[in-house]
Order: C-alpha cells, then sequence, then structure tokens
C-alpha cells in the first residue's frame, strides 16, 4: 500500500516514552544526570485554556522521570536526584538547575496545580530533555565566527581572536567571516562560497555570532539568542503575524541549536564568565537563514574577553565530542535495528520532457515532471552463534563444533508497506514550503516486489512541480528537498530527507507526525 502526504490525526501520544539523558549537558555543566524517562507515563491530561492544549506539571514530571512535581508559594518545582526545575507561575521563564530558558506562553496555574502549553512541552521542554530525538546531525567540520556588532567595537573583536585561537580541534575548520546569504558565507579576502545544499550544512557547520554591549544585556551579563521555533507566538523573539507559521531553513536546527546555546550559556555561567541572562529566542535574519546550527551570544561591555572566550571554546568543543559520540551510537544502533526495510541511495531529477526543454516550460508556465527513483530492501537477516554437539564418542570439550545458525527471514507482505514522500520547495533559500501538486505517477519497476530476493525493490515517482511565481524552473540539485518514509505495519522502518533537518519538521507542513 503506498500513501503520499496521507493525513492522519496528529497526537502528541506519539511522544516516544523513552527519554535519553540531556544531552549529557547536566553531565558537563553541572555534573548530573538528567532522570531516565519513565516508561510506564500515564495518559496525559489535556486542558484546553485559551484555545490552546495545556498538560498538567504532573503529566511533564512523569514523562521525564522526575520524582516530584509540585507547585508552592507561586513556584512550580520538578525535582530528580541531580536535577531540579523551578518555575514561577504566570511566567514565559524557567529554570533547569539555574540556567534560564524562554518559553513562548506562561506556567499557568492555581493553588497546588499548574499546567505548560503544548507548544512549550513540544517545542522548548522537549528539545532540552530528549534533544537527540529531534536531531539529524552531521560531524562537525567547519565553525565560522561572526562579528555581529557592527564595526568598531573592540570588545567583540578581542573575544572572537581570543575564540578563534581556543578553537582547536582536529579535523574542523575555523575561520572569521560574514553570513552572505542564507546558503552561504563569503570570508574576507577569500571570497569562497560555501554552498550548503541538501547535505544539511557545509560538510556539518556551526555559526557563532558575536554581539557586544547588546540591548537588553547588562554590562556583566551574557545571553544566548536562538531561533524561535515555527509557529511560536508573535510576541516571541520579535515575530511579525507572518511569521509565526513559517518554517525558515534555521528551524531544520532547533534542538542542536538549544543544545549548543546550553552547553555555552552553562558553561560560562558556571564558570563565572559572566550572569546568566538566559537562552532567548529570536528573529534575526542571519538566525534564519542559517543552514546550519547558529547561535548568538550577546555580551555584557564589562565582560573578561580572555574568560569569556576561552568558556566558550570549551562549551563548543564539548558540543563537538557529543555530536560525535551520538554519531557512533547511532552506527551502532543501526547494527542491532528490529526493523525489516530500508531506504538506498535516492535518485532524484527533472524531466525535461516538454518541447523546447526548461526554457520552453518556463515561457509557458506549465509544470516540470520530477522523478524519484526509490530503491527499497530488507535489511539483513541477524544470525546467531549456537553451539554444536560433539561426538558422542568423544567426551572432551576440544572437540565440540560451534556452529552458526541463520534466522530464518521474516516474510514481508506488500500490502502492509506504507511509503510516504513529501517534496519541498527551497528556492526560496530562506523558507521552505511544501509543494502540492496533485497526485504523483507511481509504479513498481521490480516486478513482483515482496522482498524474497538479495536485492531492492525499486519504485518509481512522477510529479508534476509547478514552475515557480518568480518565473523560472525548479532544479532538483538546488532547489528541492524530501522527506521519505517507509512503514510496515505501522511501524516506522527507515526516513531520509535531503536537508536531514527537514525530518524533524515534517508535523509543521502535514498532520502526519514524523515519529
Amino acid at each position: 500500500m503506498i500513501r503520499i502526504g496521507e493525513t492522519r490525526n496528529r497526537a502528541w501520544r506519539s511522544f516516544r516514552r523513552q527519554s535519553s539523558s540531556f544531552l549529557g549537558l547536566l553531565i558537563i555543566c553541572w555534573g548530573g544526570v538528567l532522570v531516565q524517562g519513565a516508561d510506564q507515563a500515564s495518559k496525559w491530561s489535556v486542558v484546553m485554556r485559551h484555545y490552546r492544549p495545556y498538560v498538567t506539571v504532573e503529566n511533564v514530571a512523569k514523562m521525564y522521570g522526575f520524582r516530584s512535581a509540585e507547585v508552592r508559594s507561586g513556584h512550580v518545582f520538578l525535582v530528580s536526584p541531580s536535577v531540579v526545575i523551578k518555575a514561577k507561575l504566570g511566567s514565559r521563564e524557567f529554570k533547569v538547575n539555574g540556567l534560564r530558558y524562554e518559553l513562548q506562553y506562561p506556567i499557568e496555574g492555581k493553588g497546588r496545580t499548574a499546567i505548560v502549553s503544548v507548544a512549550d512541552l513540544r517545542g522548548v521542554m522537549d528539545l532540552i530533555f530528549r534533544p537527540t530525538s529531534h536531531m539529524q546531525p552531521s560531524p562537525v567540520r567547519h565553525i565560522l565566527i561572526e562579528n555581529a556588532s557592527g564595526e568598531g567595537v573592540a570588545n567583540a573583536d578581542v573575544v572572537i581572536e581570543l575564540l578563534r585561537e581556543h578553537l582547536r580541534i582536529e579535523n574542523v575548520e575555523v575561520r572569521v567571516g560574514t553570513a552572505s546569504g542564507p546558503w552561504g558565507v563569503t570570508l574576507p579576502g577569500q571570497p569562497v562560497s560555501m554552498k550548503v545544499r541538501h547535505s544539511g550544512g557545509v560538510g556539518g557547520s556551526l555559526m557563532l555570532r558575536v554581539v557586544a554591549g547588546a540591548k537588553g544585556v547588562s554590562k556583566d551579563e551574557i545571553r544566548s539568542v536562538i531561533l524561535a521555533s515555527a509557529g511560536a507566538p508573535v510576541h516571541v523573539g520579535g515575530a511579525t503575524s507572518k511569521a509565526e507559521q513559517t518554517v525558515f531553513a534555521g528551524n531544520l536546527f532547533d534542538a542542536e541549536n538549544l543544545a549548543l546555546a546550553t552547553l555555552i550559556q552553562g558553561n560560562i555561567v558556571s564558570g563565572a564568565g559572566g550572569k546568566d541572562a538566559g537562552i532567548r529566542f529570536g528573529r534575526s535574519p542571519a538566525l534564519q537563514a542559517a543552514h546550519y546550527p547558529a547561535i548568538q551570544l550577546e555580551l555584557g561591555r564589562e565582560l573578561d574577553p580572555a574568560k569569556v572566550a576561552k568558556l566558550t571554546a570549551d562549551g563548543v568543543k564539548r558540543y563537538v565530542k557529543f555530536i560525535d559520540a551520538e554519531l557512533k551510537k547511532r552506527v551502532a544502533l543501526e547494527k542491532t535495528s528490529k526493523a525489516l526495510l530500508k531506504i538506498e541511495d535516492v535518485d532524484l531529477s527533472l524531466l525535461a520532457d516538454l518541447a523546447g526543454g526548461e526554457a520552453a516550460r518556463e515561457k509557458k508556465k506549465e509544470p516540470g515532471r520530477l522523478r524519484l527513483v526509490l530503491p527499497i530492501s530488507r535489511r539483513e537477516a541477524k544470525s546467531e552463534a549456537m553451539k554444536g554437539g560433539s561426538d558422542e564418542e568423544d567426551d572432551t570439550k576440544a572437540t565440540k563444533k560451534k556452529a552458526t545458525k541463520e534466522k530464518a527471514p521474516q516474510a514481508i507482505d506488500p500490502s502492509q508497506v506504507e511509503i510516504q514522500v513529501f517534496f519541498f520547495d527551497l528556492a526560496d533559500a530562506e523558507k521552505v514550503h511544501l509543494i502540492q501538486s496533485g497526485e504523483p505517477e507511481v509504479r513498481w519497476i521490480s516486478i513482483l516486489p515482496d522482498w524474497t530476493i538479495d536485492q531492492p525493490e525499486v519504485l518509481e515517482f512522477l510529479y508534476d512541480v509547478p514552475p515557480r511565481l518568480e518565473g523560472g524552473v525548479i532544479h532538483p540539485e538546488r532547489d528541492l528537498g524530501y522527506v521519505i518514509r517507509v512503514v510496515y505495519k505501522g511501524v516506522l522502518q527507515d526516513a531520509v530527507a535531503q536537508p536531514k533537518g527537514l525530518l524533524n519538521q515534517l508535523w509543521n507542513f502535514t498532520p502526519i507526525f514524523p515519529k
């Protein structure tokens, strides 16, 4: 069965109940470990308030395995052996072991009960407590440092030069420059265009924007600013009404942005490099257009540049190590995966099937025909080593034989295979748009696909892509993104995306929940 973009009810019961440690961030910054998520988490108690869904703090505590949740003296407390979360009722801020985070909506409560908005649970808290569930990481190979303070701000220049000296990481290139558009960076004296295509970053890049003397930051404070999540209300980060539902390029890295900000902010605050002005949301064009993890560090005028640079560099190094460790972990998990199907290399092309080719199609404003070839193979059957029996006439252990018995491959019912394909228009460069242009033509290139032979079964999609409103046709190698998901008997088998971060933003475009 093939369903392309089929609508389903999006329920946030789809949150996976297992919890990772808090990115190791609390281990790194405060020496603690966040409690593990409770598998026996109770059903969510949803409360509608102001036409928005909320959940109780008791639900939040059970979801993430906190030992207690209570409301007293106008404050909410979530407590585990090593982590304490504190928030004031009516505030759009909460603290994790003292580190301040911004929320989209106030935490509300009365008496001994309190509720948190689903938007904050999904877009803020879950990214803090289960960051790896929202990441599609690439190894960090490039770091861009940008002075966003303007000319003549000596404090920022000093911090950047010292930071560059401290950021000596094996196989990582560090450059100081300015962003020049959403798909690349230009460096002074060497106008190199580091194009960010579908790789989800320049071989795994990140950007640090340094602002000295930022508005609203006291002389001895530091504030980390990350891009507001898609759908954030207008009061968050200075958004406009039009920006509320927009998925920007930078939103593909929401979890990475928050992790990077947490490590740097926590490192500086715990190292007495500056007072905590919090991790806040912003809407700057540079953060919106970044096709890699990016944060903005806003420094008070009287901070010690040497101390700030050293602590910032340490935070970045820990982030790089975490990403490397997470990638190794995913390789190991892939080897033990119980999934039966996996997606092989995808071939995406635009067919010039109209007379005159692309130029004629652009002139006539006729759609281009997109061809996607999708090979799906079955994963290798796991094998187990089993002891064989020894010869009855020889009772010595030395003569025992070991045999490897292959598990019989599980038969796959093709009628239970569901394939979901979504195409995205990236030609806007800064914003991401879901392409909706009728039903595709779908056919199996393979004859009688049933995955009984040791080779992929190949599926072909032909999809009419409309020309852009500004004129011109879409070029797949430059302008198109996609998400492909293979589901078998209701269980996700594999998912690929270009850029990879689209996997984490799919719910913003379709009711099909991506997990």
